[in-house]
């Protein structure tokens, strides 16, 4: 090569292409070789023109517009792609704790499809480099900056695979820190290298050139210096440090299938635990799958730095091109393969994507599982009946296993047990009780679809309600002058602002108050009704309902008794006696947090059927195999202080019967015992009536043991049997009462039979309202039997109540005698329809005492010797 060859080389590396021709001219024309003289014809404007060296303006053929389109296209299509992709991960991450990984590596590779497709194409269209030479090396910052980053987050997202099937229970329970962390790893070593490198004499800065389609630079400094031995050195570290981690978690799923450990598998993975809407069982079906887009996009990762250093080996704008497109591809993929490999995703994307942007939830309507496994349509509910009593035992231990949500327990030899089986607990429970020879029947083949007909639509379904004509009747709707219908469900916020409203308007006989917090925060609301509300020596009538979440019948049945009481005050006689000498006190929901979670997504059977509150994160052992089990939550109803956690309870945190940590643990019971005992209720309370569902009972206490009972168990079964019997005339429903162990199973810790024991109130009752203990519909009660239901089981409420006014007026009798003092040969009525009075109401005596006493005290006997 001649002189001025050299010279041009180094200038056409070294300057802007529109200045070649006034910085090569004077430098060419100094030499004084006439040996090289017709080297300065090839610096001719016919040789720039005929080389195509723009010296005017864009100057393209059709080569650029074919590579620089090519690039620009790919590169824009792969980024909406990926965001779109990206979008829908981030709004499931805080189910699939993988996805957290991934969208942290998504970011990454839409910047590298900015540099190595979007950016190249505009350079190669414009015939500009861009950016001036000048900021060259902070532009290479950038780019570098992208690269380790994104050649990092494959080993991140390599560990989070492994961490998901390897240890599911803990890699779910990621908090949103602890995986912002882990990834910030990757990007700050990313960006630490880079700054390291550029300080580097020996390190080479390239740029994009338009006329090689590609990044350039000197080349022989690159090659020669280090710069190329060091990006092969660390590149290649980087793409081997990933498979470890990948064939350790595909050894995991080898050993997986065996079946010794995949049964000791199926104690650890526990249903409803921290953090998550769905099964350990589903979201590690899901994290597996993940595994294979993420290892394919390694293996394609290794094969374009393979491909990449055989093009290195030749020349050419084409050979630098490829280069380009490979990079470009090698990002592009990952997008397709999570579409291709991820169900969740296709699902969020093209089937719910819709009602999810329509819905203030973003968990809701959801189905989170494998292609391979069934969806919400599998849940199913099914009938065991066991026949001796190694059935019974052996089904005892399965419900103590915690692994099953059984809506009946295992009580007795011939009684009906129902289990809610998810899909993938399914098969696992068949094969338990084959072992037993026990049939089953499927009540509920379709849970979701069920859910669908009786809670979530109304009216275009009307048809599928014709089942159990006796519960429907023409008055199956009411609605509130204050804007909260009966005969539907309603959520926590709006049934507070009801009872607001109710206050405001009825302020002289209504007080809305709080006893307390939830663990969420949520106020504990409840609605006091009655005369004098600060006459602190008027009795109280304690209803409460929703203790358990997923219990909706019962708490529309408290939330109707508040409609019922407020609507009729002054027009029904009953009513009216009650508040001018009662408060009636009413907690329609006491555990808000549970009742709001199991309307979070209310199609998914795992969340509309959740019991417990949503208490903190606790670990324990399960009671039968010794495991230990992390989840959410306690059983209200198993949390107070009487005999507490020794009989229908557990100490395994994933049980639904979950007693807790210890007695009034949590700030639910814990409100409900300072108000009892501690506040203006204290020592005022004659009756507690708490409502439930479901079984269509009436129990009393108390609930440890059959034969146990209260003192005053005479009363108690007394006015139980008159309960059922006015339930009962209304509708038709047949109501059974007993105690908790002679009905349906024993149980310690419930809330009437601590207000019993150790709040000394008389009457204390669990009312399980419909659907009956031998029905199928279980806690899915048809929406036109909720006002039905309310009706019947306020029947049964006013006998406990009328047995509170009756003793009231026998003290108020007791007291007001004395004070008369009258001799039966001087008694006499002061008015002369006394009689009259009295045939026409058989107890006007009673409920118009003060009246009755000072006209009519002989026909109503209130005379007394002297």
């Amino acid at each position: 090569m001649n002189i001025t060859q050299h010279i041009i080389k180094n200038f056409i590396s070294n300057t802007d292409q529109i200045q070649l021709k006034s910085q090569l001219l004077p430098k060419i024309a100094s030499i004084n070789d006439e040996d090289y003289s017709n080297d300065i014809n090839f610096l001719s404007e016919d040789t720039f023109n005929k080389n195509e060296i723009n010296l005017n303006g864009w100057n393209l053929n059709g080569d650029d517009v074919f590579a620089g389109l090519f690039l620009l296209i790919f590169g824009m299509f792969g980024i909406i792609l990926y965001v779109v992709v990206c979008i829908a991960m981030a709004r499931m991450c805080k189910e699939i704790v993988g996805f957290r990984f991934l969208v942290s590596q998504a970011l990454t590779d839409i910047l590298l499809l900015l540099q190595f497709g979007i950016w190249p194409g505009v350079v190669i269209l414009t015939q500009n480099e861009i950016t001036p030479h000048k900021y060259r090396w902070h532009i290479h910052i950038y780019l570098n900056f992208t690269w380790w980053a994104m050649v990092y987050h494959y080993s991140i997202v390599a560990w989070s695979r492994l961490a998901a099937v390897q240890f599911p229970n803990w890699f779910r329970t990621l908090s949103y820190r602890t995986c912002l962390i882990i990834c910030s790893i990757a990007w700050i070593g990313g960006l630490l290298q880079t700054l390291i490198e550029h300080q580097l004499s020996w390190f080479e800065i390239l740029y994009y050139d338009p006329k090689q389609y590609s990044l350039t630079g000197d080349w022989v400094n690159y090659n020669e210096k280090g710069t190329a031995t060091y990006y092969m050195i660390f590149n290649w570290a980087a793409i081997i440090l990933p498979f470890p981690f990948y064939g350790y978690a595909l050894y995991v799923l080898f050993k997986r299938q065996q079946r010794q450990y995949y049964n000791s598998l199926k104690y650890r993975l526990r249903e409803n635990s921290y953090t998550s809407d769905y099964t350990v069982q589903r979201q590690l079906s899901i994290e597996t799958r993940l595994l294979i887009p993420c290892i394919i996009n390694t293996i394609l990762f290794v094969v374009g730095q393979i491909a990449i250093s055989i093009c290195s080996k030749t020349t050419g704008k084409w050979i630098s091109w490829t280069v380009m497109v490979i990079f470009t591809t090698n990002s592009f993929v990952n997008p397709v393969l999570y579409l291709c490999f991820s169900s969740v995703i296709r699902r969020y994307l093209f089937t719910n994507c819709e009602k999810q942007l329509n819905t203030s939830s973003i968990y809701r309507d959801f189905d989170f599982r494998s292609s391979s496994q069934a969806t919400y349509d599998k849940y199913i509910i099914v009938q065991l009946i066991p026949n001796n009593l190694t059935q019974l035992n052996e089904l005892n231990n399965i419900y103590e296993s915690g692994n099953f949500d059984f809506w009946k327990s295992p009580t007795q030899i011939n009684a009906p047990v129902d289990v809610l089986l998810t899909p993938k607990t399914q098969i696992h429970f068949m094969h338990l009780i084959s072992k037993l020879g026990l049939d089953y029947k499927i009540l509920v083949s379709d849970v979701v679809d069920f859910i669908d007909k009786k809670e979530i639509q109304i009216g275009e379904n009307r048809k599928h309600f014709i089942r159990n004509n006796n519960f429907i009747r023409k008055d199956d709707s009411a609605f509130d002058s204050l804007g909260l219908k009966m005969g539907d469900y309603h959520n926590y916020d709006d049934v507070v602002n009801w009872m607001k409203r109710i206050e405001k308007k009825f302020s002289n006989f209504v007080k809305v108050f709080s006893i307390g917090k939830s663990f969420e925060g949520r106020d504990i609301y409840g609605i006091m009704i009655g005369n004098s509300l600060n006459d602190k020596s008027k009795r109280i009538i304690w209803i409460d309902s929703g203790i358990h979440a997923r219990e909706w019948a019962a708490i529309h049945t408290g939330i109707y008794a508040i409609y019922h009481i407020v609507n009729n005050y002054g027009t029904d006689n009953d009513i009216t006696n009650y508040i001018n000498n009662l408060n009636i006190v009413i907690f329609p929901i006491l555990n808000p947090d549970g009742y709001e979670y199991t309307r979070s997504d209310p199609r998914n059977p795992l969340v509309r059927f959740w019991r417990k509150n949503r208490g903190q994160l606790r670990c324990g052992k399960n009671n039968k195999n010794g495991k230990e089990s992390c989840c959410k939550g306690v059983d209200l109803n198993r949390n107070f202080d009487y005999k507490f956690s020794q009989v229908g309870t557990s100490f395994d945190p994933c049980s639904e019967i979950y007693h807790g940590a210890k007695q009034f643990s949590e700030p639910e019971t814990q409100a409900i015992r300072d108000a009892v005992i501690k506040g203006n209720f204290s020592g005022r309370i004659d009756a507690m009536i708490s409502l439930h569902a479901y079984s269509q009972l009436f129990i009393y206490p108390f609930s440890i043991a059959k034969s146990v009972y209260p003192e005053n168990i005479s009363d108690l079964k007394r006015i139980a049997s008159k309960a059922v019997l006015a339930i009962k005339k209304m509708y038709g429903t047949k109501y059974q009462y007993g105690t908790g162990p002679e009905l349906i199973y024993p149980y310690t810790g419930g809330s009437t039979d601590w207000a019993k024991e150790t709040a000394k109130i008389q009457y204390t009752y669990t009312i399980e309202v419909r659907p009956s203990y031998f029905d199928w519909n279980g806690f899915i009660l048809d929406r036109q039997q909720l006002i039905p239901v309310a009706r019947e089981t306020w029947e049964g409420i006013k006998v406990v109540i009328n047995e509170v006014i009756n003793q009231i007026n026998k003290q108020k009798l007791s007291k007001e005698s004395t004070k008369l003092n009258i001799s039966p040969e001087k008694c006499k009525d002061f008015n002369s329809n006394c009689k009259t009075w009295i045939d026409n109401q058989n107890d006007i005596c009673k409920k118009a005492f003060s009246a009755m006493i000072a006209s009519c005290p002989l026909s109503c006997n209130f005379c007394s010797p002297q």
